[in-house]
């Protein structure tokens, strides 16, 4: 049976951007089919900058031959007008914020257009991009600021609690389905985007008043009472890449 127009040329266009993306084939990150291996830098600045600034960091950045750049795509906050945020100190750039009821999008030019300017000047400097959707730490609001807006107690009730998971996946789709306005291409079809990570250093301590939960505690007790020869650790990890941009991300089915 023969498809559509429509549905051939949706095809056609879906396989063009998939040639485009980078991606992992088993142990080896692959780039149009070939090993792809970067060196980059980390800068969390440029959603804060001005569009001319932007454009010599990622100017910088490829007369350096930096391939690679990470930059934060979260900006929690309290209220829109900075009340009742995390952090205080970031408030007049921000991407996610509580509107009184629920936490909200910003999509304008004090928020996520912003970001559409950093992603559309890496990719005219031919710099991919490393995005995380959410802070472990209390700069730029991060997980705290989620357990601050369901009135939380823990820094690990980020990872508990089914209100707060559910924002935060909402959040993830909410990016991952934007159309940039600067290049007219969806995030998670932008080929500029080479990762996504879940996290920035996820761990289940934080640095706000929210502490780690204490049943955690009682774990880690009670396997170092059953192995008390090993050292044991409540499981922090550094911010790793876990999918590629393009491909569903399983953690936010």
């Amino acid at each position: 049976m023969v498809g559509s127009p429509n549905h051939v040329h949706k095809s056609l266009v879906n396989k063009r951007v998939a040639a485009t993306l980078a991606a992992c084939v088993g142990d080896r990150f692959m780039l149009q089919g070939k090993p792809f291996a970067a060196a980059g830098s980390n800068n969390y600045r440029p959603m804060f900058l001005e569009p001319a600034v932007v454009d010599d960091i990622m100017k910088a950045a490829a007369d350096n031959n930096f391939q690679i750049m990470r930059v934060w795509a979260f900006n929690d906050i309290g209220r829109a007008d900075g009340s009742e945020s995390v952090d205080i100190q970031n408030t007049t750039t921000y991407f996610h914020y509580w509107d009184g009821n629920a936490p909200a999008f910003n999509d304008g030019d004090t928020g996520l257009a912003k970001l559409d300017y950093v992603v559309a000047s890496a990719k005219r400097h031919g710099v991919r991009l490393v995005l995380p959707f959410v802070n472990n730490w209390a700069s730029f609001g991060g997980m705290d600021q989620y357990v601050r807006w369901a009135g939380g107690q823990y820094h690990s009730d980020f990872y508990t609690d089914p209100t707060v998971r559910q924002w935060y996946r909402d959040w993830v789709r909410h990016l991952l389905d934007r159309t940039n306005v600067h290049t007219g291409v969806r995030y998670k079809d932008e080929p500029a985007i080479a990762l996504w990570e879940l996290a920035n250093e996820a761990r289940c301590q934080g640095s706000s008043q929210f502490a780690p939960s204490p049943d955690a505690r009682a774990r880690a007790s009670a396997t170092k009472a059953s192995c008390a020869s090993r050292p044991q650790t409540i499981g922090r990890t550094t911010a790793v890449p876990v999918w590629t941009a393009g491909r569903s991300p399983r953690s936010t089915r």
